[in-house]
């Protein structure tokens, strides 16, 4: 559960706020289930955070960030 929340992190830091927003969903929804309450509150949180931010998706990539096929890395 940690090591979700820890990715969500990592997606947002990248503007890659759908895959963020998936991953502290699944947090959530795992500390909630688990009891643990404090830590189900903080992505909530993040979640309400991310809902406050424009979704950034790079119009080369799709929504799980990846390329279509043939096209390449741009420098």
């Amino acid at each position: 559960m940690d090591t979700l929340d820890s990715v969500g992190h990592s997606h947002a830091a990248f503007g890659q706020h759908i895959q963020a927003r998936a991953i502290w969903r699944e947090a959530f929804r795992l500390y909630r289930d688990h009891g643990r309450d404090t830590d189900a509150e903080r992505a909530r949180r993040q979640l309400d955070d991310l809902d406050s931010t424009p979704t950034s998706v790079k119009p080369s990539q799709d929504a799980m960030g990846t390329r279509p096929a043939g096209e390449a890395e741009s420098s």
